[in-house]
C-alpha cells in the first residue's frame, strides 16, 4: 500500500504511515512509519486518544489506532470504523495498556 496520513479527528497531521492488511480488510498493520512515530505515541498514550482518520487523499476512512510490542519492537495497528462509529477512545483512569 502507499503512503497513508494519520490524521486526529479534527483533521491536525499526526504520522505519515505504510499500512498493510492483517485481516481481510478491517485491521491494517502499519509497517512503517515515516513522519511522526513521537506524534503516534503522543496521541495514544499521553492524551489517551485513540481515533484516528486515514488519508490516502483519494480515500478517507475513520479507524481506532491500537499497539502492541511484537518481537521486542512496538507495532501500531488501525482497525476501520464506519463514520460516526465511537470507540470509547478515552484512556480510564488506570492509564493505557497494550491490546494483546
Amino acid at each position: 500500500m502507499r503512503n497513508v496520513i494519520v490524521r486526529k479527528p479534527d483533521g491536525a497531521v499526526l504520522a505519515t504511515v505504510v499500512l498493510s492488511d492483517v485481516t481481510g480488510g478491517l485491521k491494517l498493520a502499519v509497517d512503517r512509519v515515516i513522519a511522526g512515530k513521537g506524534q503516534l505515541l503522543h496521541h495514544y498514550f499521553g492524551q489517551g486518544l485513540r481515533e484516528v482518520l486515514l488519508d490516502s487523499g483519494d480515500f478517507k476512512l475513520n479507524g481506532v489506532l491500537s499497539t502492541r510490542w511484537l518481537d521486542s519492537e512496538r507495532r501500531w495497528f488501525v482497525e476501520l470504523r464506519p463514520a460516526g462509529v465511537g470507540s470509547g477512545s478515552a484512556v480510564s483512569s488506570g492509564g493505557a495498556t497494550n491490546e494483546q
